[in-house]
């Protein structure tokens, strides 16, 4: 289906109480090179003065959709679309960032190949500061049929696809699969993954850009521990079960992987999210630092011991002896 260039790409960005990052996030957008966009911020009922900045704002490409009291996040999600121009859409968190050419990439993908109805790009993992931490890549080659897609998220090598924002899609296939929808995965694990995997399914081709062209942001906030873990896990066990039911497969074609990604890869990204977050908080304050690994020593100890808390204890402390040289 050929797309109409006079209708604006629309940049979704939802937000609560996150004024720091989303001037970050906002100037990213109005900065891409593809001129023809609109944004869309959805405001669930914010407190910390984002109205006020987006109202000073004062440009004709920004829309601002304001709750006047907080709804569920997913109603927030989904609260853009009857106020959307665009037949083209991105959506993005208010806590990460898009590069410059990401607009523009993606809608050549759209513009050359008529069947896309997915385009995912590459993203730098930035932290608290902007700074570049690590990058991810597409796995594999520049396409896939949308069966192929959610089959290769059975596979943990490819985790990078779990990260929720770098995809364009089509507004018309958003609502046609129903936009955003929580399948009874605690804590809203996955729901983005649920739509890509739902509009890939509804046919056409998945398109892979082989650059990092947006920002996946790795802060204390959305990587919080001790409320997550649980929910993390009890979330893999219902994910692989919803991959398998939309692929129409049983859990016998995959029993050793299923088993694996359920239990010993769910324990893996935990750990992970355990040493990033301990990683963070050493360049922070040492009352800061020790209050973090106060607050998390449970889940510490019950994964790494007490060995580990006391040597992170010691060296915070090292740590910050040195910096006050």
């Amino acid at each position: 289906m050929a797309l109409d260039l006079s209708r604006p790409v629309s940049v979704i960005i939802p937000t609560y109480n996150r004024l720091h990052y989303l001037e970050e996030s906002l100037e990213s957008v109005l900065n891409q090179t593809y001129r023809n966009i609109e944004v869309i911020v959805c405001d669930n009922a914010s407190t910390d003065g984002t109205g006020k900045f987006l109202k000073n704002k004062n440009s004709e490409r920004i829309k601002h959709i304001r709750h006047d009291k907080i709804i569920p996040p997913l109603e927030n999600w989904n609260s853009w679309s009857s106020m959307a121009e665009g037949e083209l859409v991105t959506f993005l968190p208010d806590d990460d960032k898009l590069e410059p050419f990401f607009i523009e990439k993606c809608v050549t993908e759209f513009l050359n190949k008529e069947d896309t109805v997915l385009v995912k790009a590459g993203c730098f993992i930035i932290n608290e500061e902007s700074e570049v931490t690590s990058n991810y890549l597409p796995f594999k080659d520049s396409s896939t049929s949308g069966f192929q897609f959610v089959l290769d998220r059975l596979n943990p090598r490819y985790s990078e696809l779990s990260l929720g924002s770098g995809y364009m899609f089509r507004k018309n296939d958003f609502e046609k699969v129903g936009g955003f929808i929580n399948a009874g995965f605690p804590q809203m694990h996955f729901v983005d993954d649920y739509l890509w995997f739902r509009i890939a399914l509804n046919g056409g081709v998945v398109r892979y850009i082989n650059e990092e062209l947006w920002c996946y942001r790795d802060h204390s906030s959305n990587m919080a521990i001790v409320n997550s873990l649980q929910g993390f896990k009890n979330s893999f066990k219902e994910y692989v079960p919803m991959l398998l039911n939309l692929l129409n497969r049983d859990e016998s074609s995959f029993s050793k992987i299923i088993d694996y990604i359920k239990y010993d890869y769910a324990e893996d990204q935990i750990k992970g999210r355990i040493l990033s977050g301990l990683a963070r908080n050493r360049r922070r304050k040492f009352i800061q630092s020790i209050s973090y690994m106060y607050s998390n020593r449970k889940i510490i100890i019950e994964y790494y011991g007490v060995k580990r808390l006391l040597y992170e204890s010691a060296l915070n402390l090292a740590l910050k002896m040195v910096a006050s040289i």
